[in-house]
């Protein structure tokens, strides 16, 4: 998961299929500052499919999937050097969307658990120290993607309505609700690029899978 600018950037955690079992679920930590990349500081948790909002020195971690398939509710918070426990979400999911400050995030969708394919259109607003429930998304779905540095001007994109179908669909959420706006030129989930973009008036999204190959 990633989060920041594009001079001031953040990497954590993740999943690398090179390594056999829960030792290919990291805690591993990287910052960009343009044109190198340098390893910070580790992750509390090992995890994937984790998301994310904020700056280089002021972000948030959430949720994700733990080795052996369970979502977690974990959070974490960084300050430019170190990772600390925050307060838990109030239901542990992965594949869930994010956008926002540390202090003004919004988490959305996701998928609760594993086997059968289940996935949520329940969001979570975050104020810097707790999670509070928020306004659905219209459409339920997993490996949902968000853009947005502001909770109130956010997109959620694309991802998983219900196993194999991916989705284009985009909502725009105000900081009050979500509505739907213009879906996705190609349906696509997990898009590696999805947090680049300041607001829904101005993103970028770049890459992700449309349900039978890498784009």
């Amino acid at each position: 998961v990633g989060f920041g600018t594009q001079t001031a950037a953040v990497g954590a955690c993740g999943y690398n299929n090179a390594f056999p079992g829960a030792s290919g679920f990291l805690t591993n930590s990287e910052e960009y500052d343009g044109s190198s990349w340098t390893a910070g500081n580790a992750a509390g948790t090992q995890v994937h499919s984790r998301s994310s909002a904020g700056i280089l020195t002021a972000g948030v971690i959430v949720g994700g999937r733990l080795f052996g398939s369970t979502a977690t509710a974990n959070s974490e918070e960084y300050d430019g050097t170190s990772y600390s426990e925050g307060n838990n979400l109030s239901t542990g999911r992965w594949g869930l969307g994010g956008a926002g400050t540390q202090t003004a995030a919004i988490f959305f969708g996701g998928r609760p658990q594993n086997s059968p394919f289940v996935v949520t259109a329940n969001s979570e607003s975050y104020d810097g120290t707790s999670y509070s429930s928020g306004p659905s998304l219209n459409t339920s779905r997993g490996e949902v993607m968000g853009i947005g540095d502001a909770q109130t001007s956010v997109l959620a994109c694309g991802g998983f309505e219900t196993a194999p179908t991916v989705t284009g669909k985009t909502e725009s959420f105000d900081g009050t609700s979500f509505s739907e706006t213009a879906d996705l030129g190609t349906n696509r989930r997990s898009a590696q690029l999805h947090g680049a973009g300041a607001s829904n008036a101005s993103a970028l999204m770049a890459g992700g899978y449309n349900g039978s190959t890498q784009v």
